[in-house]
């Protein structure tokens, strides 16, 4: 015999992070983007220095500093509501 509709237990739908689109319960799997997304960005931060021809574009170096110290920041307040 099947429970009837309105007795059946009712689950609420996760919220998820709208940018990312994670689901903001499951704190891990976003650490481990953040974790991820900073290093690529300082990847790239580090081959712009590199390829430059003495012609350092200073301020997308800042944009990619500022970046990371965003996702930093994010990864940070993340450690600090989970402990």
């Amino acid at each position: 015999m099947e429970t009837p509709q309105k007795l059946r237990a009712r689950t609420r739908p996760r919220k998820t992070h709208a940018v990312t689109g994670l689901n903001i319960h499951n704190t891990n799997a976003l650490k481990e983007k953040l974790v991820k997304e900073m290093l690529e960005l300082n990847k790239q931060r580090q081959e712009m220095e590199i390829s430059d021809d003495g012609d350092m574009d200073f301020s997308m170096a800042q944009t990619y500093k500022e970046m990371i110290n965003s996702r930093r920041s994010m990864l940070s307040q993340l450690n600090n509501s989970v402990n």
